[in-house]
């Protein structure tokens, strides 16, 4: 089966979005394995719940009203606070779980810290699991106050043990691979105009370079297309 993993990406997580956009336009999904890690749940859930980017900037902007009344904005989080928004959203995909479940379609990269090493979750119990699940994958101080609990495991997040978190029936090779960080030597990365990472990666994005974002992120994803398709990606009919 083709596969796709999303690095971690702090608030450049739209990149990652317009990504998932252009490969829910042009290929088959339906069977398509998805890797990963830390912000890169949002990608995920993009293609697997068909969360549309307008969706997404919604429940950022939920999430941002919390945070304007802290004087800590965004750091120092507790779980609800940052996935509650797309807690709500998801609870209405409750019956696609069996799915997602079945096949090993959502893999979520963690790292447990005894002993260290990383640590893939890919079986969620129910939408609430589902959600603490992609929490722990994204456990970084300062956002975080606290770790959490994976296979009775204390967990952070996935980017201290793994640059992809790779589904468990395919190879690290076969996956494409996308981050908005081209140190990770990932597949799909940012072209042309760098991404000002350090001035974007701990800022919430406001509404213009949220979109920004996400259409670079779809462009790169067309001009690379060819890596989709040597990785066994099917085009979509046309009907």
């Amino acid at each position: 089966m083709p596969a796709v993993s999303f690095s971690g990406t702090g608030f450049l997580y739209p990149y990652q979005i317009g990504c998932a956009e252009y490969i829910k336009e042009t290929f088959e999904v339906d069977q398509l394995l998805i890797g990963s890690i830390s912000g890169g749940f949002t990608a995920a859930i993009s293609i697997l719940f068909n969360v549309t980017p307008s969706q997404h900037y919604e429940l950022l902007e939920e999430a941002k009203d919390f945070w304007n009344k802290r004087m800590l904005g965004p750091f120092l989080n507790s779980t609800s606070n940052w996935i509650g928004p797309y807690l709500k959203m998801m609870t209405k995909f409750d019956s696609r779980l069996e799915c997602i479940n079945g096949h090993g379609r959502l893999t979520l990269g963690c790292t447990s810290l005894v002993p260290y090493k990383r640590l893939n979750v890919d079986y969620f119990h129910s939408i609430d699991h589902l959600a603490y699940s992609i929490s722990c994958s994204q456990r970084l101080f300062p956002f975080y106050r606290t770790v959490g609990f994976v296979e009775k495991k204390l967990v952070v997040d996935g980017v201290f043990s793994q640059r992809f978190a790779i589904p468990k029936t395919v190879s690290h090779q076969d996956t494409v691979k996308v981050s908005p960080f081209r140190l990770l030597v990932p597949d799909i990365y940012p072209s042309g105009q760098t991404i000002n990472y350090l001035k974007k990666i701990y800022t919430p994005p406001d509404r213009s370079c949220f979109f920004n974002l996400v259409e670079q992120g779809y462009q790169d994803a067309k001009k690379m297309s060819s890596k989709f398709l040597q990785r066994g990606f099917k085009l979509k009919s046309i009907a």
